[in-house]
Order: structure tokens, then C-alpha cells, then sequence
């Protein structure tokens, strides 16, 4: 949903975005439509510390990020990210398992590879899912190809001074 709402920005909008400020307005997006699912949940409590949202379920604890290649979260190492990864109490925070949801972008960053739920232990994987596995938008369409004038081949040289042409100099003057 957040993805898609990104995606109905505004092409001229996008275009200016740079990838921080993308992950950061899907970002958004994500927070707020799991406080509109969750509002009428009696037992689930949002909790904004530090610019960390977590939404508490009571044994587990979950934040939403954008991962990396390896569905590792692509953040500023704080003191607050990395006690949250290795499973540590947070001021404020119970001590329920910590979970991260995100996602991972294609290679060319233009689609959602995957949407996982991630665990950490100690600042390693110890498991994790795949919630789903998404349809791939359609491809971007170049314009048809641009037929150039030829060029005539560049000549090949040898530049002077070249390794070759010194080891037979120096080879010519040790006889």
C-alpha cells in the first residue's frame, strides 16, 4: 500500500527524490497506514521514541524499515538501531521480542523485490519470513532507437614510452 501510494505521486515529484527521501516518504506511508489498521486495537500501543516507531503487541515488537540486498535494515548505526537489533531493553521499551518489517527493492530500485518480517539476534539473522512475493510492474519503455551516424574506426598505436618499448631498449643497452 505505501509503495503504491509512492508510485501515485506525481512522475515530476519522483524524479526529484533522492533514494533517502523516498525511503523516507515510504517510510510514512507504511507508519501511517498501521496506525489507521491497528487504531481500534486495544491491545496494540504505538510508541515513538527518538524518531523510532515501534508498534507493541505485547510479546513482540515491531518497526518498519527498508532493507538491504542481504535484509539487513539500511539505517544509521545509533546507539537506539543497535540495541533494538541485538534483542536489548530500550528505555521506554519492555523487553518482548524486536522484530523488523521491511522491504527490499529490486536491483534497479524501481519495484518491491520482497516484504519480510526479520528477527535479529545479537546483530545476526536468527530467522525471518517472507510475507509476499510482488508482481513486478511493467517496464519502463524507451523510446525507439536512435539510429547514429558512423563514425569511421580510431586507428590503433602504440604511444611511445610504452613497458614494451622500454624492456627492448633497456634489453638493447644490457648488451
Amino acid at each position: 500500500m505505501a509503495w503504491n501510494r509512492y508510485l501515485a505521486l506525481p512522475p515530476e515529484i519522483r524524479v526529484d527524490l533522492t533514494p533517502r527521501s523516498r525511503a523516507s516518504i515510504v517510510h510514512d506511508f507504511i507508519v501511517s497506514g498501521a496506525r489507521k489498521h491497528f487504531l481500534s486495537d486495544s491491545d496494540v500501543q504505538f510508541v515513538t521514541h527518538r524518531g523510532l516507531f515501534i508498534i507493541d503487541f505485547g510479546r513482540v515488537q515491531l518497526r518498519f524499515k527498508k532493507f538491504n540486498g542481504q535484509l539487513r535494515p539500511q539505517s544509521i548505526p545509533t546507539n537506539q538501531t543497535k540495541a533494538f537489533m541485538i534483542q536489548e531493553e530500550l528505555p521506554g521499551f519492555p523487553l518482548p521480542t524486536k522484530l523488523t518489517a521491511g522491504y527490499k527493492l529490486d536491483n534497479i530500485q524501481q519495484n518491491i523485490d520482497c516484504i519480510a518480517v526479520v528477527c535479529f539476534s545479537d546483530d545476526r539473522c536468527a530467522w525471518f519470513f517472507e510475507l509476499e512475493r510482488l508482481s513486478k510492474t511493467e517496464p519502463v519503455r524507451f523510446p525507439d532507437r536512435v539510429e547514429l551516424e558512423e563514425l569511421p574506426a580510431p586507428k590503433a598505436r602504440a604511444k611511445k614510452g610504452t613497458k614494451d618499448e622500454d624492456i627492448r631498449r633497456n634489453k638493447k643497452q644490457a648488451k
